[in-house]
This record gives C-alpha cells, sequence and structure tokens, in this order.
C-alpha cells in the first residue's frame, strides 16, 4: 500500500469529537445544488499564489446520475508558456488521503518545477479533491481518547483476540455512525468517475493524467472503466492493482518488506560511509561500523524509557520506528535521518520528533488515516473472518523485525467495515490498445510501493511501458534522475515512449555538510521531506 502508518498508531490523538448534527449539516452543505446539475464548464477565481479555484458539480451515486450532486473543489494552475500549451495534466498525489485541489492551491509556485519545470510551462496543472478527502465527502471518524480505543500496538504476546475484534468493531461502528451517506460512496472507482467528468468540463477529449503511488491505482481505474477516453497517463510509484484488490492481505506483507528492504539499505549505506552516516552505528574502539546493532539498540532503549525531545514529548520506540519509516520515503531526507539517528543515540529526539509532526495532507488529527482506510476498505476485497489478519500478522512478525505492523493485528477493522460501495470496480484492470500507450514508472528500491508492483501493473494493463529508475525512496519523476524527468517530459510534450527495458540511475547523492552548516542541513532535509510527501507521492 501506499504507506500508511498502522491504524491504531495513527488514531492516536485525533481530534476532538464534534456533535453528530454537526456531521448532518456538514454533509448537507456538500450535497450541492439542484439534481442533475450540469458538469461544466467550471467557473474559475483566483485563489492561492498564481492558481485558480472552482468546483465541479458530481452525482453522490453515479447509479443515480440525477440525484442528489457534490460540489468538487477543483484548482488549476495555468500553464507558464501559454503561446505554447498542450492541454490539461491532471494531478492525484496519492494517498488515499491527499486534497488534489488543496495541495495544487496551497504549492509555492516556486516548488511546482518539482514536477519539471518544462510540464509546467506547457500544461495546465489540474487538481481536485478525490472523494472522501478536503471538501468532496470529507470522512472523518473523530476517534478521540473518550471513545475507549486501546492505544498500543498489539503484538503477538499481548494478543487478546475477543478485544482486538471489539476494539475492531467500536472503530467501525463509530466511524459508520460519524460519516452517514458517505462511505458507501468514496470508492476509487467513483473517484475515476469524477475524473472523467473534469475531463469534460475542462474541455479534453482524452485524459492526460500523472498519478503518484496511490494515484497509479487511480489511473489505472480510469483507463480500465474509460478506455476510448484515456489519453498520455504517467503512473510514478505504481502499486499492482490486480494484486491489492484479489489479495490486500498480501499486498500489505508485501508493502511492509518494502520499508524494511528500504530500512536495510539506509543502514547498508550508513556501514559503507560513516561520515555521510554522521557516525552513527560506529564501533567503540574504531571496529567495524554496526548500524543495524546500533538502531536495534536504540529503539530497545527508546521502547524502554522515552527519548527527551526539546519541541515535544519524549519519542518511544515506536514513534521512532515511525518516524525513520517517513524520512524513508525520500532518499533526499537520508542525511538529516543519519542525523536525527546520531542525535537520538546522544539523547535528543528533537528532530525525530519534527518528523512525527509533518502532516501532508489534513491538519486535522486521525481524519487522514481515516480516509485511508474509508477508500481501502471498499476497493479491495477483504476477508471477513479474524483469522486470515491473525494469520497475516504473524507471518509478518516473523520475517519482517521493525516493519511488521504494516500487516499488523489491527488491519482486522477492514473484516468488520461498515460499507460495501456496490460501485467500486475490481478489474480487470487493461489499457485500450488503441490509446496512447500507459507509461508506468517503478523505483527498484521504493519503500512503499515496491518495484515488483510497477511490473506487475505494467504487465496487466497490457499497453504500457515500464520505466525503471535504480535507486531508493518513493517514486521517481521530479529532479530525482535527469533520465527520469527526460523521459516523462518526452513522453507527456512530445508523445515519445521510452525504450523497452529503459533504466535510469537516481542522482540524490548520501553525504552530509560540514559540520558548520548540518543545523540548516536539518531543516532544509525537514522542508524536502515535507515537500515530498505533500507533491510528489505517497
Amino acid at each position: 500500500m501506499p504507506g500508511s502508518m498502522p491504524e491504531r498508531a495513527r488514531l492516536r490523538g485525533a481530534a476532538a469529537a464534534l456533535a453528530a448534527v454537526a456531521t448532518l449539516v456538514a454533509l448537507l452543505a456538500l450535497l450541492a445544488g439542484p439534481a442533475g446539475a450540469a458538469e461544466g464548464p467550471i467557473a474559475w477565481t483566483p485563489c492561492g499564489t498564481g492558481a485558480e479555484c472552482g468546483t465541479l458539480d458530481v452525482p453522490l451515486d453515479y447509479a443515480d446520475p440525477d440525484g442528489p450532486t457534490v460540489a468538487m473543489p477543483v484548482t488549476r494552475v495555468p500553464a507558464a508558456d501559454p503561446a505554447h500549451r498542450i492541454g490539461s495534466l491532471v494531478l492525484n498525489y496519492g494517498g488515499p488521503g491527499a486534497p488534489g485541489a488543496e495541495i495544487l492551491r496551497d504549492t509555492p509556485s516556486e516548488a511546482l518545477p518539482v514536477l519539471a519545470p518544462v510540464v509546467h510551462e506547457r500544461y495546465d496543472l489540474v487538481s481536485f479533491d478525490p472523494r472522501g478527502t478536503g471538501g468532496t465527502l470529507p470522512v472523518d471518524c473523530r476517534i478521540t481518547a473518550e471513545d475507549g480505543l486501546a492505544s498500543e500496538l498489539v503484538r503477538p504476546e499481548t494478543l487478546d483476540v475477543d478485544a482486538l475484534v471489539a476494539d475492531a468493531r467500536r472503530y467501525t461502528g463509530l466511524c459508520g455512525e460519524r460519516n452517514p451517506g458517505v462511505l458507501d460512496h468514496v470508492s476509487t472507482a467513483d473517484v475515476a468517475r469524477d475524473m472523467d467528468r473534469l475531463r469534460a468540463a475542462l474541455g479534453e477529449d482524452r485524459l492526460t493524467y500523472l498519478g503518484y503511488s496511490y494515484g497509479t491505482f487511480v489511473g489505472a481505474t480510469y483507463e480500465s472503466l474509460f478506455p476510448e477516453r484515456q489519453g498520455r497517463m504517467v503512473l510514478d510509484g505504481a502499486m499492482d492493482a490486480a494484486n491489492f484488490v484479489a489479495h490486500p492481505l498480501q499486498d500489505l506483507r508485501e508493502g511492509a518488506a518494502g520499508f524494511e528492504r528500504a530500512l536495510d539499505r539506509f543502514l547498508a549505506a550508513c556501514a559503507a560511509d560513516q561520515v555521510a552516516c554522521a557516525g552513527f552505528g560506529a564501533a567503540p574502539g574504531g571496529g567495524a561500523a554496526d548500524p543495524w546493532a546500533a538502531f536495534d539498540a536504540l529503539v530497545a532503549r527508546a521502547d524502554a524509557e522515552p527519548i527527551p525531545a526539546a519541541t515535544g514529548d519524549p519519542v518511544s520506540g515506536e514513534e521512532l520506528v515511525g518516524a525513520v519509516t517517513g524520512a524513508l520515503y525520500a532518499r533526499e531526507a537520508w542525511p538529516m535521518l543519519a542525523v536525527a539517528l546520531a542525535q537520538a543515540q546522544a539523547g535528543d529526539a528533537s528532530i525525530f520528533r519534527e518528523v512525527l509532526g509533518i502532516d501532508p495532507y489534513d491538519p486535522a488529527a486521525g481524519a487522514g488515516n481515516d480516509r485511508y482506510i474509508a477508500t481501502v476498505a471498499v476497493d479491495a476485497v477483504w476477508p471477513h473472518e479474524v483469522e486470515p489478519y491473525l494469520d497475516s500478522a504473524r507471518q509478518a512478525w516473523g520475517l519482517l523485525d521493525h516493519m511488521w505492523p504494516f500487516a499488523g493485528y489491527e488491519n482486522a477493522i477492514f473484516a468488520f467495515w461498515p460499507a460495501a460501495a456496490p460501485a467500486a470496480f475490481h478489474g480487470p484492470f487493461r489499457s485500450s490498445p488503441d490509446a496512447p500507450t500507459t507509461l508506468v514508472i517503478g523505483t527498484t528500491y521504493d519503500p512503499a510501493t515496491p518495484y515488483r508492483w510497477a511490473v506487475g501493473l505494467a504487465g496487466e494493463l497490457g499497453n504500457a511501458r515500464l520505466l525503471t529508475m535504480r535507486g531508493d525512496g518513493h517514486t521517481a519523476f521530479g529532479s530525482r534522475s535527469s533520465c527520469i524527468d527526460a523521459a516523462v517530459i518526452g513522453y507527456l510534450v512530445d508523445g515519445a515512449v521510452p525504450a523497452p527495458g529503459t533504466v535510469c540511475e537516481q542522482e540524490v547523492p548520501f553525504v552530509q555538510p560540514p559540520a558548520d552548516q548540518q543545523d540548516e542541513a536539518v531543516d532544509e532535509g525537514l522542508e524536502t521531506l515535507a515537500l515530498r510527501l505533500r507533491v510528489a507521492g505517497r
């Protein structure tokens, strides 16, 4: 999966509860206008810096297209070179949970070149809030401590199946109660249908699209539902759509293994270059460095007694692993991660506390995870018995030292989800042979969407070309490899498809700045990580 943290851990510290009547009022406000409202054009008004905002009315239920509608927020940043404009490029930033209209609206203009300047010059950049996020039927289960849910991560030695089931039923029941009329209508298939309404409103005969991470699943769904309207499609950090839909528990374990592999890659780089790693893992007396042992010892120490942080609460071992997981999304953050580990080893976990405070999607604590769960729950075919979840968690525990919670016991909530979303699409996922060839991009050591998922998706789609970046971190396009950027630009601007078997090298070094520049470099690393998580795929 695109990398949400274990459910129970991220539910902790959720925002204060609102009254149920507030939910109903908010829902009524989102059901826009008269039945059968027109699908376009969008009335654009200036917003943000250089952006234009509007709403597009889409059916709440596509089985009743003339029924109530939802006002879906949309943002557009016009092409920087209007004389050579090609058309509109629709962006999806991943998740599930990324409110695209909000992200594009609030992204500083100087950060847009993360997509490569030429793309911004030739295309209007357009994004929208997918269902369940932002202003489009936002899901928020509003879990608080008063709801009585367990706060500790369930481990094999603490597993109480009856308590686990009761907790799962309590959470899913509250989500159903607090999101009336919403949970049946947040499937990815409905997001794809909204996206086709957006294509028409933009005046485009075919959809040109760039999707990161979960956005690749949105793109694959769109291609399958609207083959005659598929244009140039870039799917970066790809999910294996068929594997996720049919085998979600296996998919979770594979995703957890991707993060474990990424952590091992980082620690191996530390062992090879102690200067780059700020000395983390150095052996007393000058022996061979052992960052693996140092990391395990640090986590165990934080589990026994959380490590103080100047900027907030002490950091526990579970939180430390969670912060490291977040930093692994971006190889650009490796130098900052090394300093954070070295400082935590010295008794100061302040950098990790700051990493834990990065919320790329929504300032409402907990809501982002609710939105992830609500979409994933209806997109895949989940078991309705508890035992498969217990088996999957046992397997993850036995195989993965640090990242097993991604496939942990708390995923049992999916067995009791209170919505079915009959409009969800479960395949087959195919790209029309009459459409432009889809460009699928995979990174060999991507932590959140393992490389073999990209291989699988390209094979499933059929009319697709796999483009590979040899490197680390989540997603490839946007200043990580000049080869990747050139290939994507050539595809989007000129329609040129890279040669079969094209492999590009990542160009993100792992180096530590001079000591007198370390504080500035850490701040820059935190800013880069937040930007990457926000606008380049999670």
